[in-house]
């Protein structure tokens, strides 16, 4: 897939690193929900409107095929 991007002075660009999510939206890691989270700052990134999001980092605890369906719903 290949992403093009209107010439322009600046971009706004966010990285999102090391989510750790789980299975569950409900699960925890270290006394914090992560898809939680996730899904808050998701929700600011909606009315924002960052040229890209650049995901990094440990993107699941788990490394579950769960886990991993999870993050592609949260980012929908």
């Amino acid at each position: 897939m290949q992403y093009v991007f209107s010439p322009k002075n600046a971009y706004r660009l966010v990285q999102i690193t090391d989510c750790h999510l789980l299975q569950s939206a409900d699960g925890y890691y270290q006394q914090v929900q992560p898809a939680k989270h996730l899904a808050a700052i998701i929700r600011q990134l909606q009315t924002e409107l960052p040229d890209a999001v650049i995901l990094t980092g440990d993107l699941t605890q788990d490394h579950s095929e769960a886990s991993y369906s999870l993050l592609a719903e949260l980012m929908q």
